[in-house]
């Protein structure tokens, strides 16, 4: 079972944070811009406050890129889905 998260975009996080630094309660803002709750409204002001920039509400955008260690356990599954492959071709052919 998953959960799925509200996404927020850009404007609507960088309004919510304005209001919030200007003095409206954070519980406010939450409401009247609906979401999900204030404490959303209270980490996207303190993200900017440490970054000094609303540019860090952008968040992330697409996966992180794999590792060189994740390529290689991804390559030597592969080996080993094809070798298994291979030995249920050579059972079967044994067996009949």
């Amino acid at each position: 079972m998953s959960t799925n998260y509200k996404r927020y975009d850009f404007t609507t996080k960088k309004i919510a944070v304005e209001r919030y630094l200007s003095g409206e309660s954070a519980q406010s803002v939450a409401v009247e811009l609906e979401i999900s709750n204030r404490r959303r409204v209270q980490d996207w002001a303190e993200l900017v406050r440490t970054a000094g920039s609303f540019e860090v509400l952008h968040g992330k955008q697409g996966k992180k890129p794999k590792t060189q260690r994740e390529k290689l356990y991804v390559l030597e599954i592969e080996k080993l889905k094809r070798e298994i492959a291979v030995l249920k071709k050579r059972m079967d052919s044994v067996g009949r």
